[in-house]
């Protein structure tokens, strides 16, 4: 993918924080939903291996999601704004369709540049980057290099996965 694009998306992942949230960290997507007046709707029907939904209701919308997964949560916000253009791309909103992520959905052929944009999107929503690269440095021992994971998982509130992604996308963790 084009680094302009990764650029972009961390800039529209930190406008969003900075909007809705005043930039606080950890970040809790379920804060932004209630601040954009978004519904959050569980528990949805487990069918089909339906990870979230998102269902446009006039200018505002609703996600469907049976997990607390702030992940998820996040990825279903960067859909919304990236792919599906909502406070963006006003066009783009009013032609978009509802949107469903399951397995049989975000890895078809069609769509799996936009759900890596959506999970770009929350990996910069949660783990901001200068944030994150200031605590991969406060938590780096500088004689080994050795860098304390379990110190950043804590003050973002988030897996030791997505650490990692993070880490590897800025370039920060081999």
């Amino acid at each position: 993918m084009d680094y302009d694009v990764i650029i972009e998306i961390d800039r529209l992942a930190d406008l969003v924080r900075r909007c809705c949230l005043e930039n606080t960290i950890p970040v809790n997507p379920e804060d932004i939903i209630y601040k954009l007046e978004g519904e959050i709707l569980k528990p949805m029907i487990k069918k089909d291996h339906v990870d979230f939904k998102i269902e446009k209701n006039g200018n505002r919308f609703r996600i469907y999601i049976d997990s607390d997964s702030k992940f998820m949560l996040a990825k279903a916000l960067g859909w919304l704004f990236i792919n599906m253009g909502y406070i963006i791309d006003k066009k783009k909103w009013k032609d978009a369709e509802d949107y469903i992520q399951s397995i049989y959905t975000c890895y078809s052929n069609s769509r799996v540049e936009n759900e890596y944009k959506a999970e770009l999107f929350a990996l910069a929503l949660l783990m901001p980057k200068n944030d994150f690269i200031k605590q991969v440095d406060n938590n780096c021992d500088k004689e080994t290099s050795e860098v304390n994971i379990d110190n950043i998982k804590d003050f973002f509130k988030v897996t030791i996965d997505l650490i990692c992604k993070r880490g590897k996308m800025l370039g920060v963790l081999a």
